[in-house]
């Protein structure tokens, strides 16, 4: 799935997202309620990886906005949507972990820096099937 399919999915259930036309933002899209990061994964590892830098920009952006901050991510035929907002609480009770990561998504480049990061327990998302797709 890539981010335009993501939005797409997130739209049928009654949002109005739109991608957000600058490339370089810090969140994918947006509508009149929500900011919202994607996150397309190619393999499960079991738990959803959010880059602390991201996290803690994009919920003082959605305080100011006054929008809740989600985070969606797509991972084999599932879908996991994490409203950051409500959770951030409980997601800074454990300290982001150093992670060496690569610098960019580009695949050319692979030099690898220390990325904070945070592990989002699933059990924290709503998950949904996208299996059950007919299109």
């Amino acid at each position: 799935m890539n981010e335009a399919k993501t939005i797409e999915k997130l739209n049928s259930f009654g949002l109005k997202l739109r991608p957000h036309k600058d490339k370089y933002a810090t969140y994918d899209a947006y509508d009149s309620n929500y900011i919202v990061e994607i996150k397309n994964v190619r393999k499960d590892y079991g738990k959803d990886l959010m880059l602390a830098d991201k996290l803690y920009k994009n919920y003082q952006k959605s305080q100011i906005f006054k929008k809740d901050f989600l985070y969606a991510v797509t991972v084999e035929s599932s879908l996991y949507l994490y409203n950051i907002s409500k959770l951030i609480t409980s997601i800074v009770k454990t300290p982001p972990a150093p992670l060496k990561i690569p610098v960019t998504t580009d695949f050319e480049n692979n030099e690898k820096i220390i990325k904070y990061s945070y592990f989002l327990d699933r059990n924290l998302a709503k998950k949904i099937d996208l299996t059950l797709d007919t299109d």
